[in-house]
């Protein structure tokens, strides 16, 4: 920007934010005319206007070039914002003065200010104000000694739980939970639940065992939510302040409680439980009725300023980072937003998250890694879970829960094999494994399987040492080989059993021959001479191209009985040599049977035939070890032979045969070619697949797919296709519909997605699967050939609906209605606007779960402050990140807000005809926007409600700049002069906004 000359965003009156060429250039052009009848006009006016139209080509020039005009809206900021902070610290300034003066401040004073220190808004002036502690004048007269009153439990229930508690010595509630006082309600009935069945447990209940029972079914009334804890704190404080009257009478008997005095009782009260607010409000109130002055100034006591432990609730000096008595820290991150907050808080002041359940967290956090190291998995898992009860997806006891499932897991695992090898009878392998269990896992659950084990060996023993002692007296060998197949019955991995079996191998087999299955290789052979048929089995071994040279060189593939076997598992294309060997009492022949290479043929995977015109392209998937893939157009129907067929020219990806007639039907055979191991130099080939496919002109694709969706349901219009079917495929997500005129084989549409319908006209409905983004592709169908027609994306996304605030306490809890598939969303909420973005911007957010609304039925915000906010609930779509339009719904914090309107008109200077018109709007308390108003027009009164006249503007939202806002008057109203009155889409927010309308002569465009 030139030095000496006026920034033109700013002498323009135009927002810096404004890129437009076309709005920057209508501006100009009004502000010209501007300046033009101020240079005929007020002697004043003229020198500034006449300088102003002589910048006209330098300002057109800088605006309306993109690489200048960024520059010079830079610039505006800039100047914009050092205008403000100048304001601002005037502002400060005086706020100082009045502050010092103890006066407050009234509607006089601001308008002063505002008037002086304009732009500023009314609103932004008072909001300052408040922030820096001045109240109003008549709210210090009004308010001088007052204080509202805390709600307390009803007396009937405070006296039955006093009572109840005095019998059991215990000073609260939370004593008998055990438990601290800024524990969620859910914590505490949790635990008093727990406390009424210990007591119902009881076989001969005491006095004692009565009262629990008793208080355990009060606490679950009192602690129901956080409104009736709030009542029990209140009175609780109120019983635990009583005893401190003497010493509240010896530090007023002076008719005044110095600063001292005051923060001595507080020390005392505090050391008692009580928070310092409600212990100041009981001491100032105490004072109050015996009329004395309470010496008190802006600054913080010193008792105030101490913290409490959440943990022990002992009080530690400001600044200490852990607390002098119990050793834990004074102050915690939040398990949800991670901000930090005091360990005696009850909620996360950012997020709401319920930190006061912090110490019993943290309890069942170290039950559980206890128990852990114990290795009592379940009840470890059980303090995990009612952990996460708490604070839902907590990382410490989300790690703590895996590292009991890893080694439950691991647990399970290593029974299973221990199991597995009991039931294959290898208990020698079983008994190791059980040991070393045992050392690392605990013996916990395996007596039984020790038992079989010890059982199991036992036998075998008993059985080699009958085995030896007929071997011994030369008994018939026969009966010798009987006890050790019994033993390896017993134990198959007996050592003695073994290894006296070893001494006499069978047989081997003979005459192994193995013939080519279409769906593996044949293996026959002969037992060896002397072969025992009746303990005798073989075992059957293959090997990748060479001979297997012992029981163990090789890939078993079975143990059978039988002197047959089918291998369905040799893979195709791979050379096979296959040995069998003779197995008996665990001893293995010395010799085997052996065949091979042998060669398992295949075919082409995924073969597609795609008619095109006068065409046909094939296409497949070679198998494994192929040496190629032969094509032949066949003359003869199968399943003839190749006679006469035509070879098809073949390329890497498939093969091609044009000059065809289309119409015709043509049959191709497709063989797949192997080298033979057996003969080198020698091919195999398979016997062939054949298919059938009839050269066609592809049909013409959809391109006017037209969608109209209600909810989940869509209607679909498009033009028909001669000669054809459409088809429509929903495509998950964006972008994945291959592109328009794509031809396809019909076999292959189902992996571009799920088929909706198929019709043979130009109409359907159908359901979409749920939220989310999709994509409608239409498929045109002829003779097996499918046409890829242009997409139409859908966006199907549900709001929440019925939102609404309500005040609980000193918090706000938000309930709303879900959409069907919501399992999340995401709570926004701002005090100048509702908020727009669920990811990000100004104002606060927090995901709230679906389970975590459902456990209290609401959202619930604790400790928000009393004053106007916007809040907006973003359902998100599961698996996506997508969001669905904001419901939104303002609190005003118990502050109304009164926004004032009438009709304005701009004529013409000598026609007088109405040349503009528009509504303006005032709002001066700091309200950023309205939220979405009608505007309701009626031709000869003031519409007296939103259906009483024609509805002509709809507007979301109603932006305000420094408390002013415009809403245009369509031109086609001029003329009829209607009466103009706003009204609120949503009629909630009438409750905290009033819509003021100016005289009714000022509500008509005249």
């Amino acid at each position: 920007m030139a030095a000496g000359r006026p920034n033109f965003y700013l002498l323009l009156e135009l927002d810096p934010g404004i890129e437009d060429a076309a709005a920057i250039d209508r501006r100009i052009e009004e502000k010209r005319l501007e300046w033009s009848r101020q240079a005929m006009g007020n002697p004043k006016a003229q020198l500034a206007a006449k300088a102003n139209l002589a910048l006209l080509p330098e300002l057109r020039g800088a605006l309306l070039d993109p690489r200048k005009r960024a520059a010079e809206a830079q610039a505006a900021r800039q100047l914009a914002e050092a205008a403000r902070k100048k304001l601002l610290s005037e502002l400060d300034e005086a706020i100082h003065l009045l502050r010092a003066s103890g006066d407050g401040w009234d509607d006089a004073f601001v308008a002063k200010l505002t008037k002086e220190l304009a732009p500023l808004s009314r609103g932004e002036i008072e909001k300052r104000l408040v922030a820096a502690g001045v109240r109003r004048a008549s709210e210090r007269s009004s308010e001088e000694g007052k204080r509202p009153a805390r709600l307390k439990l009803e007396p009937a229930l405070a006296k039955k739980v006093r009572e109840n508690l005095d019998h059991l010595g215990l000073t609260s509630l939370y004593e008998l939970l055990e438990l601290r006082a800024q524990s969620s309600p859910q914590a505490l009935v949790a635990r008093a639940d727990e406390k009424y069945r210990e007591s119902l447990n009881r076989p001969t209940p005491t006095p004692r065992d009565t009262a629990v029972n008793a208080l355990a079914g009060l606490a679950r009334q009192v602690f129901a939510d956080d409104e009736k804890k709030a009542r029990y704190d209140a009175t609780l404080a109120v019983e635990a302040m009583e005893p401190l009257k003497p010493r509240l009478e010896e530090a007023g008997r002076d008719g005044r409680l110095g600063r001292e005095e005051v923060d001595a009782l507080l020390q005392l009260a505090r050391k008692r439980g009580v928070s310092s607010e409600d212990a100041l409000a009981y001491v100032e109130d105490y004072a109050a009725t015996r009329k004395w002055r309470v010496a008190r100034d802006a600054s913080p006591l010193p008792a105030e300023t101490l913290q409490l432990c959440g943990f022990c609730s002992a009080l530690a000096a400001a600044g200490a980072q852990r607390c002098p008595e119990c050793g834990k820290p004074l102050v915690l991150p939040c398990p949800r937003c991670h901000a930090a907050n005091p360990s005696s808080a009850a909620a996360c002041q950012g997020c709401g998250a319920r930190v006061g359940d912090a110490p019993l967290v943290a309890s069942l956090l170290e039950e559980a890694e206890s128990l852990l190291l114990d290795g009592a998995l379940a009840a470890a898992v059980d303090r995990c879970d009612r952990a996460l009860q708490l604070w839902p997806e907590w990382q410490s006891a989300l790690a703590v829960r895996e590292r009991v499932q890893a080694r439950r897991q691991e647990r399970e695992a290593a029974l299973l094999a221990i199991e597995k090898l009991v039931a294959e009878r290898r208990l020698a392998a079983a008994q190791t494994a059980l040991g070393r269990f045992q050392r690392n896992l605990g013996r916990a659950g395996t007596e039984r399987l020790s038992r079989q084990i010890e059982e199991g060996l036992a036998r075998a023993q008993n059985l080699v040492a009958e085995a030896e002692k007929l071997r011994a007296s030369g008994a018939d060998a026969a009966g010798v080989l009987a006890r050790l197949d019994q033993a390896l019955a017993a134990c198959a991995d007996f050592e003695p059993a073994l290894r006296a079996a070893a001494a006499t191998p069978p047989p081997p087999p003979t005459d192994l021959s193995v013939s080519v299955l279409t769906n593996g290789l044949r293996l026959t052979w002969r037992a060896g001479a002397g072969a025992d048929p009746q303990r005798q089995r073989y075992r059957v071994l293959r090997k990748r191209g060479g001979i297997p040279h012992g029981p163990e060189d090789g890939e078993v593939v079975a143990e059978v009985a039988a002197q047959a076997l089918d291998d369905p598992g040799a893979t195709v294309g791979v050379p096979w040599c296959y040995a069998v060997y003779a197995v008996r009492s665990g001893a293995t022949s010395q010799g085997a049977a052996v065949s091979g290479p042998h060669l398992r043929l295949g075919e082409v995977a995924g073969l597609e035939a795609e008619a095109g015109d006068g065409s046909v392209r094939l296409g497949w998937q070679p198998p494994p070890g192929c040496l190629r893939v032969e094509v032949r157009r066949l003359r003869s129907a199968p399943p003839g032979g190749n006679e006469g067929a035509v070879l098809v020219p073949v390329t890497a990806s498939g093969a091609l045969d044009g000059g065809l007639t289309n119409g015709e039907t043509y049959r191709y055979r497709v063989t797949s070619v192997f080298a033979d191991p057996a003969r080198p130099g020698g091919e195999l080939a398979s016997g062939g697949l054949v298919v059938s496919v009839s050269p066609t002109a592809p049909p013409a694709p959809v391109r006017d797919l037209v969608v109209e969706r209600q909810g989940d349901r869509v209607r679909l219009r498009w033009s028909p296709v001669a000669g054809a079917q459409v088809e429509i495929r929903l495509v998950a997500g964006s972008g994945g519909a291959p592109p328009e005129g794509t031809v396809t084989p019909v076999a292959a549409l189902a992996r571009l997605g799920e088929r909706l319908a198929t019709a043979g006209g130009s109409a359907l409905e159908a359901t979409l699967p749920g939220p989310g983004r999709f994509q409608l592709v239409p498929i045109s169908l002829h003779a097996g050939t499918a046409v890829v027609g242009k997409a139409v994306e859908v966006l199907n996304l549900e709001g929440a609906t019925r939102l609404a605030a309500r005040r609980v306490g000193n918090g706000l809890a938000l309930t709303w209605d879900w959409p069907r598939g919501a399992e999340a969303a995401v709570v926004a909420w701002a005090e100048d606007g509702p908020p727009q973005d669920p990811r990000g911007g100004g104002g606060r957010r927090v995901r709230v779960t679906r389970a975590e609304y459902g456990s209290a039925d609401c959202h619930l915000i604790p400790y928000l402050e009393r004053r106007r906010h916007y809040f907006a609930v973003f359902i998100a779509v599961p698996g996506q990140d997508l969001y669905a339009p904001p419901a939104t719904v303002l609190d005003s914090g118990g502050q109304e807000t009164v926004a004032r309107y009438q009709v304005e008109t701009r004529r013409g200077l000598l026609s007088r005809t109405v040349t503009d018109a528009w509504i303006e709007v005032a709002c001066t308390d700091g309200l950023g926007a309205l939220p979405s108003l009608l505007v309701v027009a009626k031709p000869q009164a003031v519409p007296v409600s939103a259906s009483d006249g024609e509805v002509v503007a709809r507007l979301d939202a109603l932006p305000l700049e420094a408390g002013h806002g415009r809403i245009p008057v369509p031109s086609g109203l001029w003329p009829k002069r209607p009466y103009l009155k706003l009204f609120f889409q949503d009629p909630e927010h009438a409750r905290s906004i009033r819509l003021l309308p100016a005289a009714k002569d000022q509500l008509r465009v005249r």
